[in-house]
């Protein structure tokens, strides 16, 4: 039945005519709505929960959304745990997102299941699984928020059952209460077959072991995931499939402090996603952990290096070599020194990771999975801290804007956005922040011919100066943190001494330190005000004055001396400059900047000496080093290690130098020529 009403007014002004069509509504204000589309809505007598027809289930229901705040209701009988609800708009061109709701008959307020898209977009279906008691209900079919009707377009709806395919769900298996036992080394088959379905197990572990856990699945309708959860209810580990597209196929070894019942929990990662067809497999192992410093995952409980104060004395002292496993996944190892007399000294520590009996393949394999990295970390006084999450960075200020940020020195040279030092890690005793000052990593060869080859051996050294006293820690972990096993043995030797280069043991040394140096990074004014003042003699003087010397103690090790411009006003002169280098490891380069630019350079090869000539001498290795007229800032010099073969280091390997100015003006073979610029300056024929 349709009503038209037409309001006139006479002379014709206007005209305001409103056709209200039965399967109209009202827009939510209470106003009657128009309905302009031309068609009539397809009534149905179903309004209410109370009319539901029965519904057979593995039938197809055809319906419409219409009118407006139209819902439709049906009622099943359900006899098994498993139930299937599909609904779509059965064309493609109906934009009306439906969506449904579960009740039990003569309880409506409160639904017992709905989709997990919540509505249906144009040309997709709504399909999902629900776990439900057997017994009586009623689907409620509608647009998502009432607010839309389809004239035109069928919905369509089939409901389907299924008994349940894991026989644990029988007795229940959904929560801590209810976790099923599982041996060590069984494997248990389960489903996630509904949305929300969860499955609890419960194993028993011995304190300071290793939980090794395995799932495994086909590609499916499911993101698994499962957590291992600690007696206290702490959650110790999660494994997540993050794709559908993929086969599951998830494993971890967390290490546990706390003995007890432990409990795995598999389900889908947001519940939303089940899959009554695809089994999952489980399998837990629990391995005892043989690193005896355990705990020690925490400065809070690191293992001590020494039994008492460490003092640096002239010669190395190695402390106590200490044994340890990377037993599991984020495993980190902490060791503490607390030293005394020590700053300015030098530190060593060596850590190698292997297993023990490994063949070729199985030594491959470690490398695959541990990585050794070794940290030095140091307290930062200035930043306090009640638990680790307080040292993210530390209260240091820093420019964001600089690679390497020398105002974070020692503290990793790491800038964040905020403009505050980065290298922070944990709460150290005595509630301040701690920060890596220097990490080294193990890097495995890529290329490598695994069939016919054994590996290099899976180490790394921490070489690196003692910039405080005071207590120092050292991390041992996996690089990057995602690898471990309780055959992964270490062992760590650490050593430490007095630095003998006095410009290094000097406060502050002659020399930023930096946990990198590359030639990319390498920016010599930054070092400049902290390097050591040397004369320039007069001719002859290297024979009986003191040459300027030291030794490279550590990695990445530097050198700087500063001289003061030795020439007249307005000329230039000439210079000689004497050197010696102890044999050993090092090859040694010097490098003298005029103007803040590379001025002369210098190979000193290990267990050489030379002279660089500037004195008219005939010799091959002849060069115009003099001081330029152009250059009336001081000179700077560093001897540091020659890049490319290696980072070499070696403390008792020394070096000295020496400086004489030869002569005012320029001599043979030198000559002096007028540059571009129309500056006379010394230079070779």
């Amino acid at each position: 039945m349709r009503i038209g009403t037409v309001f006139g007014l006479s002379g014709g002004a206007w005209v305001l005519a409103s056709v209200l069509a039965a399967c109209g509504g009202d827009d939510g204000s209470g106003a009657l709505v128009e309905d302009t589309s031309g068609a009539e809505c397809t009534r149905d007598a179903i309004d209410e929960p109370e009319q539901a027809p029965l519904l057979a289930l593995d039938s197809e229901q055809r319906g419409y959304i219409c009118p407006l705040q139209d819902q439709d209701w049906y009622e099943i009988e359900v006899t098994s745990p498993l139930v299937e609800i599909s609904l779509e708009m059965a064309s493609i061109y109906s934009g009306v997102p439906v969506t449904y709701g579960l009740y039990p008959v003569g309880s409506t307020a409160t639904a017992v299941a709905t989709p997990d898209d919540g509505a249906v977009g144009v040309g997709r279906a709504l399909k999902d699984v629900h776990c439900v008691t057997p017994g009586s209900y009623v689907v409620s079919v509608r647009s998502q928020d009432l607010a839309e009707e389809d004239r035109t377009h069928e919905y369509s709806l089939s409901i389907a059952e299924f008994p349940e395919p894991d026989s644990r769900e029988a007795t229940g298996n959904d929560s801590e209460e209810q976790a099923t036992a599982l041996a060590l080394g069984e494997v248990a088959q389960g489903y996630i077959a509904c949305r929300g379905d969860e499955d609890w197990f419960a194993v028993d572990v011995s304190a300071n072991s290793v939980v090794q856990l395995q799932l495994t699945m086909p590609v499916a309708d499911v993101q698994l995931q499962a957590q291992l959860i600690a007696p206290d209810g702490t959650v110790v580990e999660t494994l997540t499939n993050e794709s559908l597209a993929t086969a599951t196929n998830l494993s971890a070894a967390p290490l546990v402090e706390q003995g007890g019942t432990y409990y795995v929990r598999v389900a889908d990662d947001d519940g939303g996603e089940a899959d009554a067809e695809q089994p999952y497999e489980l399998q837990v192992l629990v391995v005892d952990d043989e690193d005896v410093n355990e705990p020690n995952d925490h400065p809070d409980t690191a293992t001590p290096l020494a039994a008492a104060q460490v003092t640096c004395g002239a010669s190395w002292q190695t402390l106590t070599a200490q044994q340890g496993t990377i037993a599991s996944s984020g495993d980190q190892d902490y060791f503490v020194v607390n030293l005394s007399g020590c700053q300015g000294g030098l530190l060593e520590a060596t850590l190698r990771v292997e297993m023990p009996g490994a063949d070729r393949a199985q030594a491959w394999a470690l490398q695959d999975q541990v990585q050794a990295s070794l940290a030095l970390v140091r307290s930062h006084n200035d930043s306090s801290c009640s638990d680790d999450t307080n040292c993210v960075v530390l209260n240091q200020s820093c420019d964001p804007d600089v690679a390497d940020s020398w105002a974070c020195e020692g503290y990793f040279n790491a800038c964040s956005r905020e403009g505050r030092c980065t290298g922070a890690t944990v709460c150290l005793p005595g509630n301040v922040c701690g920060a890596y000052q220097v990490q080294r990593a193990y890097s495995r060869p890529a290329d490598a011919d695994r069939a016919n080859a054994d590996p290099p051996a899976n180490e790394v050294t921490v070489s690196a100066p003692i910039l405080a006293n005071g207590q120092l820690y050292l991390q041992v972990a996996d690089f990057g943190g995602d690898g471990g096993t309780p055959d992964a043995h270490y062992t760590l030797q650490v050593q430490v001494r007095a630095d003998p280069d006095g410009g290094d043991a000097t406060s502050p040394p002659n020399n930023l330190f930096g946990n990198t140096l590359t030639e990319s990074n390498f920016e010599p004014s930054v070092h400049f005000g902290r390097a050591v003042p040397m004369e320039v003699y007069a001719a002859g003087g290297c024979d009986t004055q003191a040459w300027a010397s030291g030794s490279l103690g550590y990695e990445n090790d530097m050198d700087w001396f500063v001289y003061q411009h030795p020439c007249e006003p307005e000329t230039d002169c000439m210079l000689r400059m004497r050197y010696e280098v102890d044999g050993g490891e090092v090859d040694h380069g010097l490098f003298i900047y005029g103007a803040g630019e590379l001025w002369f350079s210098r190979e000193m090869s290990s267990g050489t000496s030379g002279v660089l000539l500037g004195s008219g001498a005939s010799a091959v290795e002849d060069q115009c080093f003099y001081g330029s007229l152009t250059h009336q800032d001081p000179y700077y010099v560093v001897v540091r290690d020659l890049v490319g073969d290696g980072r070499d280091w070696n403390a008792d390997q020394n070096y000295r130098f020496c400086i004489e100015k030869v002569a005012d003006g320029c001599l043979e073979p030198c000559t002096i020529a007028t540059t571009a610029e129309g500056v006379d300056e010394c230079t070779t024929p």
